[in-house]
């Protein structure tokens, strides 16, 4: 749109509505797993870095981008970014549109996991599996404590609690604990009725 305030309307309303995607991501109560392959850039990074666990490959080319379209960063990436991989770093991505490889953003905690191109598939679903033969009622409450908001270690001691608690009332705690007792894989699945 040629009109400055017109185009400012219009895509700070476009920017909100995408941003609803990451806030549905933070909202889920299951961990959320993201594969990249090649490039990952602008929009695409916000959304990955929205994720729990990100698998990449090593050869992955990982760029925020905005800067050179003249615009700064959207879909709270300069909120995860400078929690990741600290200011400078988050500092050098945002304001020199520096790139890195996949190999880079595992090392930098960018991403969980960097793997040969060959390998990705199988190793996202690997984990995957692993997560869903998991106990999901304490993965859920795990993952909200990880992602919770900042707060003091008493408080942060006291959410750990209740949700420790909350996970010794349910169906999965009495299976992990026996599991661990015969020197067993716990089977979580049989507390969710079989396959997850």
């Amino acid at each position: 749109h040629p009109d400055p305030e017109q185009r400012r309307i219009a895509v700070t309303e476009e920017i909100r509505a995408v941003h609803r995607t990451i806030k549905a991501i933070d909202a889920l109560s299951v961990p959320v797993v993201a594969q990249v392959h090649g490039a990952c850039a602008g929009f695409g990074l916000s959304l990955a870095l929205a994720c729990d666990l990100v698998i990449c490959s090593t050869t992955a080319k990982i760029t925020l981008a905005y800067s050179g379209i003249g615009t700064s960063p959207d879909g709270g990436s300069t909120y995860q970014l400078t929690r990741l991989v600290g200011r400078q770093r988050a500092m050098a991505m945002a304001l020199l549109n520096e790139r890195i490889d996949g190999a880079t953003a595992e090392s930098w905690g960018l991403f969980s996991k960097a793997v040969e191109a060959d390998q990705l598939e199988q190793q996202t679903v690997e984990i995957c599996r692993q997560l869903a033969s998991g106990p999901h009622e304490a993965l859920a409450r795990t993952r909200r404590l990880l992602r919770a908001a900042p707060r003091s270690l008493e408080e942060t001691l006291e959410a750990e609690a209740i949700s420790f608690g909350d996970c010794a009332a349910g169906n999965e705690f009495p299976e992990g604990v026996t599991a661990f007792n015969d020197k067993r894989p716990a089977d979580f699945r049989s507390m969710t009725g079989g396959e997850s």
